[in-house]
């Protein structure tokens, strides 16, 4: 008579043989996992700042006019984010100061070395309770700067430092260029056609552009408008 009570178990190779799959598969999947929520992350937050820093620009417009009349200058910086910082919750302001408000070394997305901002004392510096670092340089008075975007002249260029301190310290990872127009903050990057030239358009394309000397300072609009960082798997095209 056939034992219905028989226990069936897995040997021990089998077992060993399961484990040893389910890591590799682990191995394989988590960092993809792992890369595509840190980017769904940076979007967001990106998203986030882009909107805060545009509702301050409204507000200090509709208390004290069109920027251009505010006062600010190339040896002035006070002025410009006087008006500004009312309507930011900052947890730091380094002003023209070294200190926590921005990182040692911003490197471009190629890896090569492109700023050094924090002992700068050129930049103004402060930041958000979010721990967003923000970076803005030398102001032009009359928003005349030759850094241009959608066909606008800049009253200053802005980079945006997504995580504070932390790396990789990177344009196009977890840092992000904008001017301050008289249209309020405008993303770097785009399309480049008559009448409405947006600075850096084709440095944020991918692998193909390795060797820029400008490789990532465009992403910033990329990433607002498209919602995503394909641009660090394959080449990318706008």
């Amino acid at each position: 008579m056939e034992n219905t009570n028989q226990i069936t178990a897995f040997t021990l190779a089998e077992v060993l043989i399961t484990l040893m799959v389910i890591g590799i598969l682990a191995m394989v999947t988590i960092p993809g996992i792992m890369q595509a929520w840190e980017e769904r992350v940076t979007v967001s937050k990106l998203k986030e700042t882009y909107s805060t820093l545009q509702q301050a620009f409204k507000l200090a417009e509709i208390e004290n006019g069109q920027p251009e009349t505010w006062g600010f200058s190339y040896s002035n910086y006070s002025v410009t984010w006087d008006k500004m910082l009312p309507y930011l919750k900052t947890s730091q302001n380094c002003k023209l100061t070294a200190g926590g408000c921005a990182a040692d070394g911003i490197k471009l997305l190629n890896e090569k070395p492109y700023i050094n901002i924090n002992s700068d004392n050129t930049w103004y510096k402060f930041t958000l309770v979010s721990g967003v670092n923000i970076m803005s340089d030398r102001p032009s008075g009359q928003c005349t700067g030759s850094f241009y975007s959608d066909g606008q002249p800049s009253c200053f260029r802005l980079f945006v430092d997504i995580n504070g301190l932390k790396g990789p310290n990177q344009f196009g990872k977890d840092v992000f260029a904008f001017s301050m127009t008289k249209r309020g903050f405008i993303p770097w990057g785009g399309y480049h056609t008559p009448g409405d030239y947006m600075y850096h358009q084709n440095s944020c394309t991918g692998p193909d552009n390795i060797g820029s000397s400008i490789e990532g300072l465009g992403c910033a609009r990329w990433v607002i408008e498209r919602g995503n960082m394909d641009y660090l798997h394959e080449v990318t095209t706008w």
